[in-house]
């Protein structure tokens, strides 16, 4: 009996001792928090969605509100109209202008079964037509729910993808044409569905507009190489992408992506406050003192070697961090992603001033530096090292541009494949003409 009476002593004791540190980690880790979240936001900072998200606008200047886009809220319907434009499946290997890789046109009309590609696509016209018409509206609002965090939909991401693949193709197509006027206007419109996506502050929608982009360089690329540009569309070319700044669009989705993370534990708390807010802080001190400090959008330059080590934060495993590794996107990917397509624009901005130039010279200048204040207001500066974009002419029509790429050395203008694919954080990132 006595010894029965010292177990449930020491039992007792054990489990008053753990209530009493439970309590204690529990007040600890909410304090921590709360400190910092008042530090945070007599900085000016803010946590909530508010704090991010674009402003409503009217209808009729809403790209987002016509009938096309409207029937995909707040939930889809089973066959939405927008399920008519997509290429078909069983199509040629995908194009890629870093691989110097045209659009395979030939594959795409056995594709179709129609020698003539450009009648091919008409079939999308109706809803291509409403496309381009809406796309004179200078805004673009989703109603998207943002607070439902997790849960939250965004059924037209895929659909503006393909939007954009099928204007990239009409593009390429009429290049070969001979329409070089209709090729631009139909890369004008994936920019303008890249655009759409510009304000939305969560990574997969930035990630997706990343993608739209690249498709746009493709037909932009094969123009210059096949010199099927004329003077106006080049110059139209460089005047609108010189307006896009990815650096600064990737900083505004990871400010998203931290009011997701503060809405995800908030809201959906399962586990004790105070070791849920440690994870939380451990996350807001990750973005707030390696990760946005790395991204200078002003100046459209990455910290790469800061970037590229952020996971390294979470490969200790703790208590304080076992919940933030879960809601800390892949930050070096998107990184290396985003300086990539930056990059392929910079260097797409450059390609058309040198063509310009070819043009009206019959040769290709030997210094980038040429083309300045004429035809470039300044030369691009690499997104990675901060210095101008490199450059190599080959006679009088042939050049190579080049970014010293994620790893921070210059290849030459050296492209590691790994198979069929570009090895992105190995070599330099080229546009070859």
């Amino acid at each position: 009996m006595v010894w029965f009476k010292r177990i449930v002593l020491v039992l007792v004791g054990l489990i008053t001792l753990v209530a009493c540190l439970f309590v204690a980690e529990n007040w600890r880790g909410k304090h921590a928090w709360a400190t910092w979240q008042r530090e945070r936001e007599a900085q000016g900072d803010r946590y909530e969605w508010t704090a991010v998200l674009p402003s409503p606008v009217p209808d009729d200047q809403n790209f987002a509100a016509i009938p096309l886009f409207a029937e995909l809220f707040p939930k889809p319907p089973t066959n939405p109209a927008l399920d008519a434009v997509r290429l078909p499946n069983g199509g040629p290997a995908a194009a890629n202008w870093r691989l110097d890789r045209p659009t395979d046109l030939a594959g795409w009309r056995a594709c179709f079964t129609n020698d003539n590609l450009l009648a091919a696509l008409s079939r999308y016209e109706p809803i291509l037509a409403e496309i381009e018409s809406a796309a004179q509206r200078p805004h673009t609002h989703f109603p998207i729910r943002y607070e439902d965090n997790i849960s939250i939909l965004l059924p037209h991401l895929p659909h503006l993808r393909h939007l954009a693949r099928v204007f990239s193709l009409r593009a390429s197509a009429q290049l070969e044409a001979g329409n070089p006027g209709a090729a631009w206007q139909d890369v004008r419109l994936c920019l303008r569905l890249a655009d759409a996506l510009k304000d939305e502050p969560v990574l997969i929608s930035f990630l997706v507009r990343r993608a739209i982009l690249e498709l746009a360089l493709q037909p932009i690329w094969e123009g210059v190489r096949s010199r099927s540009w004329q003077q106006p569309q080049l110059a139209a070319i460089q005047m609108e992408l010189v307006r896009f700044n990815e650096i600064e669009r990737l900083y505004n989705a990871l400010q998203g992506e931290r009011r997701f993370a503060y809405g995800a534990v908030r809201e959906h708390e399962r586990v004790p406050a105070g070791w849920s807010r440690q994870n939380l802080l451990f996350l807001d001190r990750v973005y707030v003192e390696k990760v946005l400090p790395s991204i200078h959008a002003k100046e459209k330059h990455l910290d790469v070697s800061t970037l590229a080590k952020v996971s390294a934060h979470f490969e200790k495993t703790t208590l304080y961090n076992t919940m933030a590794s879960f809601l800390m996107p892949e930050v070096a990917a998107a990184s290396r992603r985003t300086a990539m397509t930056q990059s392929g624009l910079d260097q797409a901005i450059v390609a058309c001033a040198l063509e310009r130039y070819r043009l009206t010279r019959a040769e290709l200048p030997g210094r980038l530096e040429e083309l300045v204040p004429a035809l470039l207001v300044s030369v691009p500066l690499d997104v990675v090292d901060g210095q101008p974009l490199r450059y190599r002419p080959s006679g009088t029509d042939k050049f190579m541009l080049w970014s010293v790429g994620w790893n921070q050395t210059d290849d030459a203008g050296q492209v590691v494949l790994d198979g069929k694919r570009q090895q992105d954080d190995q070599g330099d990132w080229v546009w070859q003409n």
